[in-house]
C-alpha cells in the first residue's frame, strides 16, 4: 500500500528526468560533432592609422578579433514542452 503513495511522485520524476537525459545526450554528440569540425575563421589584426601628438609621441590604434566558441542549439520537444540547449566546442570534452 506504501509503494502507491511513493507512485505518482516516480512517475513525476521520469516524466522530467527523461526528457533532460535525452537532451543532455543529444547536446553531447552534437557538441562532439562541432569540435571535429575545424575553425575556418582565423584572427584578424586591424592596424589602425598613426597620430602624430603635439608632444612627440605617436599613437595607433591595433584591434585583434579572435573568433568565438561555435555552438549549435537543439530543441526537444515533449508534449507542450520544448527543451532547447545549446551544445559547444568545450562542452564536448568537459566530463
Amino acid at each position: 500500500m506504501n509503494v502507491l503513495y511513493q507512485l505518482p511522485v516516480w512517475l513525476l520524476f521520469f516524466a522530467v528526468a527523461l526528457p533532460l537525459t535525452f537532451i543532455a545526450w543529444s547536446s553531447r554528440h552534437a557538441a562532439y560533432a562541432l569540435s571535429a569540425e575545424p575553425i575556418d575563421e582565423a584572427k584578424t589584426i586591424y592596424e589602425g592609422p598613426s597620430t602624430y601628438n603635439d608632444d612627440g609621441t605617436r599613437t595607433q590604434t591595433i584591434t585583434v578579433q579572435i573568433p568565438k566558441g561555435q555552438s549549435v542549439t537543439i530543441t526537444q520537444t515533449f508534449g507542450p514542452i520544448a527543451i532547447t540547449a545549446n551544445g559547444r566546442t568545450w562542452a564536448a570534452y568537459s566530463v
